[in-house]
Order: structure tokens, then sequence, then C-alpha cells
């Protein structure tokens, strides 16, 4: 305290106000001193930053498992703990203390995991994320041999089937059915039906009574969840006439005309007349034969139309049948040129245009070659490399994968030389120049040093003189298996002109991916070998669209 020059340490954060006093050799008290004050802001040392992402924050049974990335936004040195703060018990954590790991065995329900980060001077701050597993229900569809019949005076013959086996689960199996009859609710109607096996998914049902009888098939799966769906059905008394308007029609613009048949309704005793009227659905449209047992639909928009067939027999006794159609929109061709990222699955009512026959042929005669679907194992930067490297962002790193597996050492230097890897690493040197002289700071010196090896490591890379020298070295490992599979170009090219002119390669790549037995499994991406390497993201099928392909 008493030199011209001292030290100061300071052990709390806060505001600090010094004074300086002096003093000359001079005898006259009253000007040989002198003061001055400084003050001095001492900063608390950041915390760490932690930060949270997730492969998936939904996760759709019987998949049971995830990853969890964590970092430190302020790039600290720190200490990685993982932990579950809530949720159902059974699962594992895999690596509890990395900065990333996977999750395994997870429960339906709702989990929050936590990751808690610690820096050198033992500051401790955490984040958590919440997880949802869902167990998605099973999606119950009945079907009838006879929706509307005329009733006879036999007993036999008023039988029809009722099937519940088009009932699909997306992630488990339907173990429970049970058929019921919902309207008409009264002992007359419940006395007039008999449901033969009220529990199996296939049942015959006997009705004595004319009338609209609604039943209901309720299902579960093997995780207990239920889904219930409606059916009706419609018998008229003997003697009768029994409309029938034809199946529902769904089309997709720029197909824009139908024809609804009604050719199928019948009157036991004679002739009858028709009549065709609109109930529901956009208006704008053209008609012909209205009267006619075949109504024609011109210039229809895109909507839900409801048309309602009513006949009358020579006693004027009449009977009604409605028919729904159904217009979509046009479909979005995909250009192969703009497949660059992660596409969602096409929505399923597209599915019946894309995957006909011809195609479905085409990919199951593909499966069988062993030419054309190749596996795929590519060059990766080694454990040893990436230790090396592990500052650089993982967007940069990925791009030196791309670049071992494109085969230009030429590109690979001019990649690790640009601006953005470069640039990066003196951006990040900047923020640690000056503190790095700190005493009380060492992790800033210590930063400051890994990204100077960071940039000797480039440059031992890039001196490397041929792309084989590299590939040889120690900071690469040759033959990693991949989620990749390689297409022959030649046969590629054939199959896409023969049966998908100007669309729907991602449905194809998906489709391949299935007849080698994939699409429940990990793989999400197929290299096409084209000029060069292109890839393309192409997300699998989910379960449930999974289901309608097959």
């Amino acid at each position: 305290p008493n030199s011209a020059q001292t030290t100061v340490s300071f052990s709390q954060p806060g505001t600090y106000v010094f004074q300086l006093k002096v003093k000359d050799s001079s005898s006259d008290t009253s000007t040989n001193t002198d003061t001055v004050l400084i003050t001095i802001t001492v900063l608390d040392y950041p915390a760490p930053v932690p930060q949270i992402t997730a492969s998936a924050t939904t996760v759709h049974l019987p998949v049971n498992f995830l990853t969890l990335y964590g970092s430190d936004a302020s790039k600290q040195n720190v200490t990685y703990v993982w932990s579950k703060e809530a949720g159902p018990d059974g699962y594992e954590i895999v690596s509890p203390t990395s900065a990333s790991t996977e999750i395994k065995n997870l429960q339906e329900g709702q989990y929050k995991f936590k990751l808690t980060l610690t820096n050198e001077r033992g500051q401790v701050t955490a984040k958590e994320i919440t997880i949802n597993v869902v167990n998605d229900p099973p999606m119950a569809k009945a079907t009838t041999d006879r929706p509307m019949f005329e009733l006879s005076e036999n007993a036999w013959e008023n039988v029809l089937t009722l099937s519940g086996l088009d009932s699909t689960d997306p992630d488990g199996s339907i173990d429970f059915y049970e058929w019921t009859l919902k309207s008409p609710d009264t002992d007359a109607a419940r006395n007039s039906i008999s449901i033969a096996s009220p529990n199996d998914a296939t049942t015959s049902v006997n009705i004595s009574q004319p009338g609209t009888y609604i039943f209901q098939l309720k299902v579960k799966d093997n995780l207990g969840k239920m889904d219930t769906v409606l059916i009706t059905i419609e018998t008229v008394p003997p003697g009768r006439p029994v409309a029938n308007a034809g199946e529902d029609k769904t089309i997709r613009l720029p197909e824009n005309s139908v024809e609804l048949d009604g050719s199928k309704s019948r009157d036991p005793n004679g002739t009858f007349t028709c009549q065709w009227k609109q109930l529901e659905g956009p208006g704008g449209y053209r008609i012909s034969g209205s009267n006619t047992e075949k109504l024609k639909l011109n210039n229809l928009q895109e909507g839900v139309y409801v048309f309602e067939l009513t006949i009358t027999d020579n006693d004027g006794n009449t009977h009604a049948d409605r028919v729904t159609v159904t217009v979509l929109p046009e479909p979005h061709y995909i250009d192969p040129a703009d497949l660059t990222d992660l596409h969602q699955p096409i929505d399923k009512d597209m599915i019946g245009i894309i995957i006909n026959k011809k195609v479905t042929d085409a990919v199951i005669e593909m499966s069988h070659d062993d030419k054309f679907l190749l596996s795929y194992e590519a060059n990766t930067l080694s454990a040893l490399a990436e230790d090396n490297l592990r500052l650089l962002p993982k967007s940069i790193l990925t791009r030196i994968n791309q670049l071992l597996n494109e085969g230009s050492k030429a590109e690979l230097n001019k990649y690790l030389n640009s601006e953005e890897v470069r640039g990066w690493l003196k951006a990040e040197r900047a923020k640690y120049s000056e503190a790095r002289f700190d005493v009380y700071n060492p992790s800033a010196g210590r930063m400051y040093d890994r990204l100077l090896a960071v940039d000797v490591e480039l440059n031992k890379i890039c001196a490397i003189t041929t792309m084989d020298n590299l590939l040889n070295s120690a900071y690469v490992n040759n033959h990693t298996p991949t989620p990749f599979i390689q297409v022959d170009t030649y046969k590629f090219n054939q199959l896409k002109e023969t049966i998908l002119i100007g669309a729907y390669l991602q449905k194809l790549l998906t489709m391949i991916t299935q007849a080698k037995g994939d699409s429940r499994n990990a793989i999400q991406e197929i290299l096409i070998q084209q000029s060069g390497y292109q890839k393309m993201n192409i997300e699998k099928l989910n379960d449930k669209q999974t289901t309608y392909l097959t």
C-alpha cells in the first residue's frame, strides 16, 4: 500500500473506490500532498449457460429411445450431468456425464430431463427439457357386405357380415373387438337383431325387422388404448324398392368429372323411376342424367359433394340412398432438385396416386436385384481428429466429412482455408485475446491456446498432399457404415423414366427402404450416385402411412 504500484485481489464482485495519496519532500504542508480517487468495478464470473436440444420431443411407441444434446452457450470448460426430474421409471440414461446421451427404454408418459453444468469455479446452472412418449391409439374401421338390403321371408337370407379386420394399430396389435347395437336404442330393436360373435373381428348379424340400424365397433390395442367407429345398415320390407347410389368417389384435380352409378338399385315387383339431387357441396358444376340410373358430373371444384338418389316404384313407394364425391386439390409434384433438406412424409391421400400396381411391381423386382441397391460406407473424421477439432461448430465438421467423400483434396483445402472456417477461428480467438493475460482468468488463456491448436491441426490436414494420403492417415476412419443406400445410376434413371415421369422421387426412395425391409429401422437418408454425390434427406414413412402403403 505504500509503493507507487501495487496489486489488489478481489474475492467478491462489486464496485470498489480506492484513494491514492501522494506527498513530496517539501516542508509546506499546505501544498506537499494530493489525493485522487479511482473506481474499480469487479464483474461476477459468468455462470454456464446450458442449452438442450433433442432428436425428438415427442416419441411414438414402439420407438422408445431418443438422443439429448447439451452445450454451454458461454463456451466454458464445464462438466455435464444428465438426470431425470419427472416421469415413469424403467428408462436408462446411457451417458449421464457426457455432452450428449441416448435415453433408452422410455415408457408412455411425460418426462422431464435436467442438464446440470458446473464450470471450473464451481458455479452450477441447470436447464430442463420435456419429452412426451405417446402410445398412439388404434384406428377402428368397420365394413359390411350388405349395407342395405331387402328383407326376405326366409330368415336365413336376412344375414349380413360385419368386419373389423381393416382396423389397425400403428404401434402394436389389436387384441379386443366388441360389436354392439347403438341405434335404435329400444328393446324391440335389440330383439329384432342377433349378433353371432360380438367379440370377434368378424361376425354375422341377423335382422328380422325393417329399419335403419347403427352398430358400433370398439377395439383395444395391446397397451389398452381404445377406438370406436359406427356403421349403418338399412333394411326395407319385402317388395319395396331399394335405391343404391353406388360407392363414394374420390378424384383429384385437374380431373374434374365423375359418373355416379345407381344401376344396382332394384324393385322386385316392377320398374322404377330415378331422381338425383345435390344435398351438399360447391356449385358451378354441370350435370346430365339427373333422372336416369347414371348421373354425369363435370367441372367439379375442390370440395365435398353429397348427392341423393331417390327411386319410386309403380305403387308410389320410394327409397333414397346417398353418395359422397370428394374432389381433392391438385398434387404438389416434387422436383428432385429441391430435395436438399428433410421432407415431411407425403400425405396419405396422395398414396393412391403415387403408389399403383406398376410402381409396386417395379419396386418389388428391384428389391431382389442386388446390383441395384448396394451398401454404402463412408470416410469420416477419426476420433483423434474430432477430439483435436472439437471446438469447431458441428456444421463445419459435417461439411469436412462430406468433402472427404467427394474426393477432391483441392476443394477440401479451399474449404478449410475459407472465411467460414478460419474467420470463425479468428473471431473466437479475439474473444480471449486480452483476457488470456489475466492471471485471475486462467480458463481464457486455455481456451485461446486450444483455438490456436485447432488452427495448427487444420494446417496439418492441408499440408497432406493428396486425398489418398489423407484417407490413409490417422485423421480418417475408412469404411464407416452409414444409414445410406447407394443406387445404381443407370438403373435408377431407367426406373424414373418408365414409371415416375416428372414426379414422386421422394416416395420411390422411401419405398426402396421398405422393399429392403428397413421401413421400421433408422434409415433416413439415401445416397444417389450421379455426377458427384448428390445427397438427399428422405424421411421414412411413419407407422400409420406404412399401414396404408402395405
